[in-house]
């Protein structure tokens, strides 16, 4: 029937489309272990594992035109499939022993974009997620996953923000549980800098004023933070939290924060940590998120399972930088949010308080609510620091007057100008030229 193939009979035709069938995700158990073909045996299913097994590991680079990838029309799920085949550069095997390589951006490095790609590129080859493998290693065809090889590069494109939430939901439907052993890894080690407080320099500037301000307000609900870039906010922060003799989560967004799942995904791990008498109840709600498209639902949920559990002490959730949120060009990722933050503050005991910090005010409405303004250096701040930190040398009144218009209480702006004052070789007219060069944008 198809000469040139050497298929000269119906019986090889039907057989083969059977093992191409079987590339597809077709229950193994519906093919026969064997069959004969003119008194040959042949063993389908092991040809058909085989095939499919083969495709697991046809998982390198060359697969994919990342170019054409952006500007595809595809399901969120499939391009997760796609992008994750960008940051292997090869694969490995010898004797059995199958070695990944891994090309991932800089950025990734210790961070849980770089856990989500290895553990969806390498669970679909371990025989204890795939009755593939599993069933390939009964039959003598036996292979064990060896420890990656992963190098991080500068040049290496990052996933985009969607695809980075959209794959951490996969990768908890296909492993509950994954990425909150991730969370309690980096917990343990201390890598993943967004749930640890920044840490600054012990000379760092004090700032006794407003954490004066802070402390007459802890019995509010929540406090918000509100001031311009350079203010010094993570700093309050910062000495806040160590201030604290009762417990308290952090987080900090990052520019481009699409997913309030991810941050609630986020929160639930951290509070686990900080509470594990109550880490089962919290570990349901994961399970839930991912049920739910509504991350407003299980914020609900989460204040209720605070509010109805042994948890009785004070503590404080410590969230850095929110205004990232409002950077999003997409107006339903802004509004949810608003509601998370409304639903965890509306539903949470009274001894759960809120500390934000933000360049912009937040449209979320409170009887309990203190908002601090401001929180850069005033004019005494400004010249105390500067006259303690450099007595040797002063600034005229003139000048500190128009730095201080010019730059209001920036301490970013600041710590520039002590750094120039201590410059004896520059004049007065130099630094403010300098100063103004440097941290121009932010005045």
């Amino acid at each position: 029937m198809f000469p040139n193939l050497g298929l000269i009979d119906d019986e090889y035709v039907e057989y083969i489309a059977e093992v191409a069938r079987g590339h597809t995700r077709t229950d193994l158990s519906s093919y026969p272990p064997l069959v004969y073909v003119y008194g040959e045996p042949v063993r389908l299913k092991l040809l058909v594992a085989l095939l499919r097994f083969a495709d697991e590991l046809d998982i390198d680079q060359r697969r994919v035109d990342t170019d054409r990838l952006k500007s595809i029309n595809i399901p969120l799920r499939s391009k997760v499939h796609w992008w994750k085949h960008c940051y292997v550069s090869g694969v490995e095997i010898v004797d059995g022993r199958i070695t990944i390589y891994y090309s991932l951006p800089k950025a990734y490095e210790d961070r849980p974009e770089a856990f989500m790609l290895t553990q969806l590129i390498e669970m679909p080859i371990q025989k204890r997620y795939n009755p593939i493998a599993q069933f390939l290693w009964d039959e003598g065809v036996k292979t064990i996953l060896g420890e990656s090889r992963k190098q991080y590069l500068r040049r290496k494109q990052q996933m985009p923000r969607e695809i980075v939430s959209e794959a951490q939901r996969y990768l908890e439907e296909l492993d509950p549980g994954a990425n909150l052993r991730y969370r309690q890894r980096v917990l343990d080690t201390g890598k993943d800098m967004r749930h640890m407080i920044p840490q600054f320099p012990s000379d760092m500037v004090s700032r006794n004023r407003i954490l004066g301000v802070i402390r007459e307000n802890l019995h509010r609900k929540y406090i918000v933070i509100c001031s311009g870039a350079g203010a010094g906010k993570s700093v309050l922060l910062a000495q806040f939290a160590e201030s604290l003799q009762v417990p308290y989560v952090f987080y900090r967004f990052e520019q481009g924060e699409q997913d309030a799942g991810v941050f609630l995904m986020e929160l639930i791990a951290s509070l686990q940590e900080r509470f594990p008498t109550v880490a089962d109840e919290l570990s349901q709600l994961v399970s839930v998120l991912h049920g739910t498209k509504r991350a407003v639902i299980v914020a609900t949920l989460l204040g209720h399972t605070i509010r109805e559990s042994s948890v009785q002490e004070e503590m404080f959730i410590i969230l850095d930088d929110f205004h990232w949120v409002y950077s999003s060009p997409n107006r339903y990722v802004r509004s949810e949010f608003d509601k998370v933050l409304h639903a965890l503050i509306a539903n949470t005991p009274g001894c759960v308080h809120f500390i934000i910090a933000s360049r912009s005010a937040l449209p979320i409405y409170a009887r309990n609510r203190k908002t601090i303004r401001d929180v850069g250096f005033n004019r005494v701040e400004a010249t105390t620091f500067l006259r303690e930190s450099c007595p040797e040398r002063r600034l005229s009144r003139k000048v500190l007057d128009f730095l201080y218009e010019v730059f209001n209480g920036s301490i970013l702006a600041w710590k520039v100008v002590l750094e120039l004052l201590m410059d004896f070789q520059l004049s007065e007219n130099r630094i403010v030229d300098e100063v103004s060069a440097r941290v121009g944008g932010l005045a």
